[in-house]
């Protein structure tokens, strides 16, 4: 019952991404009653579904890969990579979490500069508003000829590039002009498609340039950067500080 309102969406997870063990087994390998353990998981959904500030401090853990030792190489995860490290950022706001988190594992995400877009279909409508607040935050955009059509429909304007494979110029020419300061590119399926991203993911890596490639992750940087831009500036706190703020 717990995986099925899972799957519909009656719990979502904020900034989880799908794991590969079921909900369900979890509740069953501490022997709890069904009702005992919806009642739990909801109040859990409820809690990472609250307001984006809390009186308790956000933690986001981030890996640490050695990709840029590696030139040429794609990025992708694979079963038996380990990571060199780990980090794990605080803060009272949990967009702001996130984005220490980048910053601190080597993917900083700058706050201002040119945003290359490369959407697959089924995201293009989900990250239309998020893009519409990049573009109010003084971002400007390039976007292949796919994504960047659909933005011209929603009355966002861009500047359209060939694929990688398809003509030029390219995104790999952006890379080589400095023309490009982020990435935001969720992946699809195909052959041509793969290579691509393999290119674009191995130059943006050796380059320097931070990539999003989920609707999740370019969710949680949105949030940060408009809060860093209300803000004008990260927090900084100790342990204690954060403490303080707990309510008792």
């Amino acid at each position: 019952m717990i995986q099925q309102l899972t799957n519909q969406g009656a719990f979502p997870l904020y900034g989880v991404r799908k794991c590969s063990f079921s909900i369900s087994s979890f509740f069953s390998s501490f022997r709890w009653p069904a009702t005992q353990a919806v009642a739990c998981w909801a109040k859990l959904s409820n809690r990472l579904a609250s307001p984006k500030k809390s009186t308790c401090p956000v933690s986001v853990k981030e890996t640490v890969f050695p990709f840029v030792k590696f030139p040429g190489v794609d990025v992708t995860l694979s079963p038996e990579m380990k990571s060199t490290g780990e980090v794990m950022s605080l803060d009272r706001y949990r967009g702001l979490a996130y984005l220490k988190s980048q910053l601190a594992s080597g993917n900083k995400v700058p706050s201002q500069g040119n945003i290359f877009v490369s959407l697959k279909d089924e995201d293009k409508q989900k990250a239309v508003p998020l893009i519409r607040q990049l573009v109010n935050l003084g971002y400007e955009l390039y976007a292949t000829r796919g994504t960047s059509t659909m933005l011209y429909n929603e009355g966002i304007k861009t500047r359209a590039v060939f694929r990688i494979s398809r003509g030029r110029p390219n995104l790999l020419d952006l890379i080589h002009d400095k023309e490009v300061q982020w990435i935001v590119n969720t992946t699809e399926t195909g052959a041509e498609a793969m290579v691509d991203e393999i290119q674009m993911r191995s130059k943006a890596v050796v380059s320097g340039i931070p990539i999003t490639t989920t609707i999740a992750a370019l969710t949680s940087t949105v949030e940060g950067l408009m809060d860093k831009h209300d803000f004008g500036r990260f927090e900084v706190c100790s342990l204690q500080e954060y403490h303080r703020h707990v309510k008792k």
